[in-house]
This record gives structure tokens, C-alpha cells and sequence, in this order.
């Protein structure tokens, strides 16, 4: 795991809860623990590889003032512009997102939305399904673990042979 770079906000359990019973929403036991904790703290320079590319991740959503970290806030811009059931958890660089699947059939899987590729015009509603985003992982504890430091030196993982 990479350092987590602490947040200066504390984790607002009413306002979370307000956000997930807004939207009829039941997230992972293991993602509320991380948020509980670390709320929407920065992670350091990082990269999460997988068979088709890397991402990096500069951190996950939380409860906060900032709408741009916040992750009711967040759900609200995407919630047309993604898959049914595709929550955006953290903000990736370029302007993507890791999101988390509450569908039934990939409850606590980890995608990566890449908004070059994925994204709708304005005004309309996605059509795209799960199964076209890049998968990241099976669950928020496997996503974590996958999370390394990003070093300039030359990057490669013997594990599963990515140049980064």
C-alpha cells in the first residue's frame, strides 16, 4: 500500500448516511472502513497496475465541504454519465475516475472509467454496461493492495510483468 497523506477532514457519518439513503445505496463493509479512517485523505504518488494499462489515483472521495472531493457531490455530476450502479469512489489523473459496482452480480468490484472513452455528450443517459470499463479488481481491500509507489526510476513488477 501506498502512504496516505492524511486528511484535514473528519469522516461525517450523518452526511454520509444521508447520501447513501438519498440514493437507496449499500456499499461494501471493507470501503467504509477505509472511509471511516481516512475519509478523503491523498494518497501519494502512486500506480496501480493492470494487464492493460496503469492508472494512478490521487484520492478517494470522502465526506467534505469541497465539492470536488465529496462524494455525494461527485455521484451527482456522474450518475447519467455511468453504468447503472457504478458509484465513482476516488478521482484517477486525467480527470477519471475508480468507481465501485453495488450491482448485484459485481456488488464490491473495482473499475476504472475513463472519461476520454467512456463518457456521454451532455444530457444523455449512458447505455455503456460494467463489462466495458477496465476492471481494477474483485474487491476495495484487493484495489488497496494493488496500490504501489510510484517511483520515477524505471517501474516493473515482477508479479505480473507491467512496464509503468
Amino acid at each position: 500500500m501506498v502512504d496516505i497523506i492524511p486528511s484535514a477532514n473528519p469522516f461525517d457519518e450523518k452526511s454520509f448516511n444521508d447520501f447513501i439513503s438519498k440514493y437507496q445505496l449499500t456499499f461494501p463493509t471493507e470501503y467504509l472502513k477505509y472511509l471511516k479512517k481516512y475519509n478523503d485523505a491523498e494518497l501519494a504518488d502512486n500506480i496501480v497496475n493492470t494487464s492493460d494499462e496503469s492508472i494512478s489515483i490521487r484520492y478517494f472521495y470522502g465526506t467534505t465541504t469541497e465539492d470536488y472531493s465529496n462524494i455525494s457531490s461527485v455521484y451527482e455530476i456522474f450518475i447519467d454519465r455511468m453504468p447503472p450502479n457504478c458509484i465513482p469512489i476516488a478521482e484517477a489523473e486525467g480527470g477519471n475516475e475508480v468507481c465501485i459496482s453495488l450491482a448485484p452480480e459485481s456488488y464490491g468490484k473495482i473499475y476504472f472509467w475513463n472519461h476520454e472513452t467512456m463518457d456521454t455528450d451532455y444530457g444523455e443517459i449512458c447505455t455503456l454496461s460494467l463489462e466495458k470499463m477496465l476492471y481494477l479488481a474483485d474487491s476495495f481491500d484487493s484495489l488497496l493492495d494493488k496500490i504501489i509507489p510510484y517511483t520515477t526510476e524505471f517501474n516493473y513488477t515482477q508479479k505480473n510483468g507491467i512496464f509503468g
